[in-house]
């Protein structure tokens, strides 16, 4: 919607947009040889840097190449998050294995959720740039707080 909001097609935001699922599938391959080398929680800060950085990028450019680094980064910041916070999840409770899981994708979909319902109302209203800034706030707070969790937990274990 924001490259529409400035004037591309559907098929050229499509386009650009769709660079994120090719993303996530290029930095998971990287994130599973990392992930040999490196403490979960360095993963899952990696994934917040990613994420900022992407946040950065839209707040200062909702163009094409704003949009292409912010969704390239995205994905990157899905793959390391996601996949180490979901492994971690296996990890905390495993008698409750199914149950964790259970929960985390339940925050996971509520999350998005909520926040694409809060957001709407600033994409309708064409601010995109306070939505990006918003995203940028909640990625900081999620990066630091997943990444200072997991490493206190490691600390324990």
């Amino acid at each position: 919607v924001t490259l529409q909001s400035n004037g591309f097609s559907t098929s050229t935001a499509g386009a650009i947009t769709a660079v994120y699922g090719l993303a996530v599938l290029v930095f998971a391959r990287v994130v599973r040889r990392l992930s040999f080398r490196l403490p979960p929680a360095r993963l899952i800060g990696l994934g917040g840097g990613c994420g900022a950085f992407a946040y950065s990028a839209l707040v200062v450019d909702q163009q094409a190449v704003g949009v292409l680094v912010g969704s390239t980064l995205i994905g990157a910041a899905w793959a390391f998050m996601h996949s180490t916070l979901q492994t971690w999840v296996t990890e905390v409770v495993p008698e409750a294995r199914a149950t964790a899981v259970c929960l985390f994708a339940t925050m996971l979909f509520t999350g998005s959720a909520v926040a694409s319902g809060l957001g709407s109302g600033l994409v309708l209203d064409g601010r995109f740039r306070l939505l990006f800034v918003l995203g940028l706030v909640l990625m900081l707070v999620l990066g630091l707080a997943a990444t200072t969790s997991r490493h206190q937990y490691a600390k324990r274990h």
